[in-house]
């Protein structure tokens, strides 16, 4: 475990670096790109200075941020949902639907279900590539069945998206915690730590 902690903190401090001279010469303008604004103070967040090495890829790392913000957002509604709707069917056998707590939930799918959901990832990552978008606006899989962005995308939807999916992974790391540490649904939890406000 020491070891783990030890390689981890030694992988972190690879990437501090000090903070530029004044004029020193930026390989990437960050202040130019949707997605910081209030809760960056109105100047771009960069605390490892990635947009200042030669090598680095904006359109990759944005890519990245709204696949993980879009996954949250799913994660967080899934640790919600079971909770208040409730076991579906009324009659469910234990283990379909029958778990307000996700972690739990999880813990009762066979081997080869695990196996089906690792593939089900592999299978849309490797459609997703290396985060390469062929010309197209990070984030933009080329699946809009709807015809929502026909006319292009527009950009308040976008930064919407991404601001709520930073929201969601916070949301569904805090939700993961919860239900680890009490065991129960998410929203039972909050409940009873309200009431014992």
């Amino acid at each position: 475990m020491l070891a783990a902690v030890l390689v981890a903190a030694a992988a972190l401090t690879q990437g501090l670096r000090p903070p530029p001279k004044r004029g020193a010469r930026v390989a990437f303008d960050l202040a130019k790109q949707p997605g910081y604004d209030v809760e960056t103070g109105g100047a771009p967040w960069d605390p490892w200075g990635y947009a200042l090495r030669p090598s680095y890829d904006f359109s990759y790392y944005r890519a990245l941020e709204l696949k993980h913000g879009r996954v949250a957002m799913l994660a967080t509604v899934g640790f919600v949902v079971p909770e208040v709707v409730g076991t579906w069917p009324a009659d469910a056998s234990p283990g379909l639907f029958a778990f307000t707590n996700p972690l739990t939930a999880f813990g009762t799918v066979p081997l080869l279900g695990i196996a089906q959901i690792a593939l089900a990832i592999w299978l849309v990552e490797s459609r997703a590539g290396s985060g390469a978008t062929g010309g197209r606006v990070p984030g933009d899989l080329g699946f809009d069945p709807l015809g929502l962005s026909a006319a292009g995308i527009d950009e308040r939807l976008a930064l919407a998206e991404l601001k709520h999916g930073r929201l969601a992974m916070v949301a569904a790391a805090a939700c993961g915690a919860q239900a680890a540490v009490t065991g129960g649904g998410v929203v039972a939890g909050t409940v009873d730590a309200l009431a014992r406000m």
